[in-house]
């Protein structure tokens, strides 16, 4: 009888982990179909991120081609958001990789356009992460400096799960 149960549970299981797999996979290939029908406007750029997204744990290269397809896109139709947007999930996959001068380099890039947008939140979000980058390296006054920055103005916008991020880092 054990036995019976216990065979049981495998199959469960490994019904489950199938159904699982097969959901991501339906998921991707929706938003590859979607690209393809897709009118280019920010729906398109957007898709792209999400694919990108999709790939970001599993496979860092395709992700980093779709962030990069994304910024191609948002530079030749002029979508600054798009820009700063894309430059920040580029600076979070290089970071994941470790290569942190590529994703500092990121950062400071859409820090820019954010400022130019006057996007303070993304401003405050690359500070973060820069900081994050400077503490892991052990340049620690470079990461207090960026945490102040990030924090100054997350407070300046009442926005108060980012303040209590920036106090958990």
């Amino acid at each position: 009888m054990k036995k019976i149960l216990f065979n049981l549970f495998a199959i469960y299981i490994l019904l489950t982990i199938s159904n699982l797999t097969w959901s991501q996979t339906t998921k991707l290939d929706s938003l590859r179909d979607e690209l393809n029908f897709q009118k280019q406007d920010t729906g398109y750029c957007k898709t792209l991120f999400e694919i990108g997204d999709f790939y970001k744990q599993k496979n860092a290269d395709s992700a980093i081609f779709y962030y990069n397809k994304g910024l191609q896109f948002a530079i030749s139709e002029k979508l600054s958001i798009f820009q700063a947007r894309s430059f920040l999930r580029l600076g979070n996959i290089y970071s994941d990789l470790g290569n942190y001068s590529i994703a500092i380099d990121n950062y400071n890039k859409s820090v820019l356009i954010n400022k130019k947008l006057g996007d303070k939140k993304g401003i405050s979000s690359c500070y973060n992460n820069i900081a994050i980058i400077n503490a892991n390296q052990g340049n620690y006054e470079e990461a207090i400096k960026n945490f102040k920055e990030a924090l100054s103005i997350d407070i300046e916008l009442n926005d108060s799960s980012g303040v209590s991020l920036l106090y958990n880092n």
